[in-house]
């Protein structure tokens, strides 16, 4: 939790803003009008000021929506930055965060995520919880990337390696 987040309460958060949980937008009320509030970060993530202050939407949604303040990293689970529908945000830890990445790292020459050409092979591995999880090498990028997947998908919901 950030200093900022400390400051700010609910109910003046719900005082100065609404939030519409089928949309993930945030709205002000300026006299008569509705007007959308929020721009974008220099990572692409929505931000909006509240109090001074400037906040995430994607953690004030998590605010507004549960009433407490999350309590490690909000995963995008479609991985768009902007949409912040609460039937998108979740709420998890750092490591598991990481492993929703939809693109590859920039270095990554083949375009597949825990995927790289190893001779003549193809390497399945990801990084969690600073370590390396060697997941196995194979004959084509589509079996390497399946179980890549497979692996995501099962530490993102709670599982071990």
């Amino acid at each position: 939790m950030s200093a900022n987040e400390r400051v700010l309460d609910i109910g003046r958060l719900r005082r100065m803003v609404n939030y519409d949980p089928l949309t993930g937008e945030f709205t002000r009320r300026n006299g008569g009008r509705v007007i959308r509030t929020g721009s974008l970060d220099s990572k692409g993530y929505v931000v909006i000021c509240v109090g001074y202050h400037l906040y995430r939407a994607h953690r004030l949604a998590w605010f507004y929506h549960h009433g407490t303040w999350p309590d490690g990293d909000i995963d995008h689970v479609n991985g768009i930055r902007t949409d912040n529908r609460i039937s998108n945000l979740r709420d998890i830890c750092r490591s598991r965060n990481l492993l929703n990445r939809h693109a590859p790292r920039p270095e990554n020459r083949l375009g597949i995520v825990g995927v790289r050409k190893r001779n003549s092979k193809y390497e399945a591995r990801l990084q969690f919880r600073g370590k390396r999880l060697q997941l196995g090498v194979f004959d084509t990028p589509e079996e390497a990337s399946s179980v890549v997947e497979t692996m995501r998908a099962r530490l993102i919901e709670g599982g071990s390696p």
